[in-house]
């Protein structure tokens, strides 16, 4: 994520420095070697600036789905290693439960359903979507984190389902605010990864 911010930065710059390149010398059909797409209307200037502003918007929501795919990539992962190891004490602590109960000579039913725990372990399957995460945390992340993602969510189904009413809905949320909130939201699905982690790259 913090690579897909530092790329939203770079291409922003790079966006506002043709622009200005490109108003400076406007009576010139090419920018370098490059063609401006646009149609350049009368008046010259705003049609140059209206072209720039909606590449930059371009930029802008590239960068926020890159962003939410290398959360998605890393959360999901943390998920399958939290499974794994959740399931696995599960079913040794309740084993330890199921054998006392069955050395027991009284009728001890301490350990119901023995034979099958891990089924009552949700299953990574449950758990296929961002807004599973969502509910999986649920208020443990709190209040203002858990409605960021839901407005995360929407806004990246908005973006990818071709900004369509009834679809997701756009977000008022900067891109350093939604970096920040799916950081945070990282953070809280566990211990935060060192700056230099062996085992997992920085998100």
């Amino acid at each position: 994520m913090k690579e897909s911010l530092a790329d939203y930065s770079v291409l922003s710059g790079i966006c506002d420095h043709a622009k200005r390149e490109a108003i400076r010398n406007q009576d010139k059909p090419v920018f370098g070697n490059i063609i401006l797409p646009c149609k350049i209307k009368k008046d010259k200037k705003r049609s140059i600036n209206e072209y720039f502003d909606s590449l930059q918007q371009k930029i802008r929501e590239l960068c926020i789905l890159d962003m939410i795919t290398a959360f998605e990539r890393k959360i999901f992962q943390r998920v399958g290693n939290a499974h794994g190891k959740i399931e696995k004490i599960v079913e040794e602590e309740y084993g330890k439960k199921s054998k006392l109960s069955e050395n027991s000579s009284s009728n001890d039913n301490s350990a119901p359903f023995h034979i099958a725990v891990t089924s009552f372990v949700k299953d990574q399957k449950d758990i296929y979507n961002l807004s599973g995460v969502k509910s999986l945390l649920g208020n443990k992340m709190g209040k203002d984190l858990s409605e960021k993602l839901a407005d995360i969510i929407e806004h990246r189904n908005w973006l990818s389902h071709g900004k369509r009413i009834g679809v997701g809905k756009e977000s008022s949320l900067t891109i350093d605010e939604i970096y920040k909130a799916l950081n945070d939201i990282f953070d809280r699905s566990g211990n935060k990864i060192p700056e230099h982690s062996a085992s997992e790259e920085e998100i």
